[in-house]
């Protein structure tokens, strides 16, 4: 996923508690990770890339979109 990408699905990202999915172009799954803050921790993969892993940016160059689900 892309910056550009990102900045245009970042406004409907809410504040809270919540399961995320990194997805493909096929719909496979790549990710799923927890938040207590799913804006907080979904702005910080593609916020500052020196401090990123190999694999964190793997992740995010791979992705094809981002889907989650709030819970309590």
């Amino acid at each position: 996923m892309t910056n550009e990408a990102f900045r245009h699905f970042a406004p409907g990202i809410p504040d809270d508690p919540g399961v995320y999915r990194f997805l493909d172009a096929d719909g496979g799954i790549l990710y799923v990770g927890k938040a207590k803050n799913l804006r907080n921790r979904l702005f910080s993969y593609f916020g500052e890339k020196a401090s990123h892993t190999a694999k964190t940016k793997s992740l995010v160059r791979h992705a094809d979109r981002i889907e989650f689900t709030m819970v309590e």
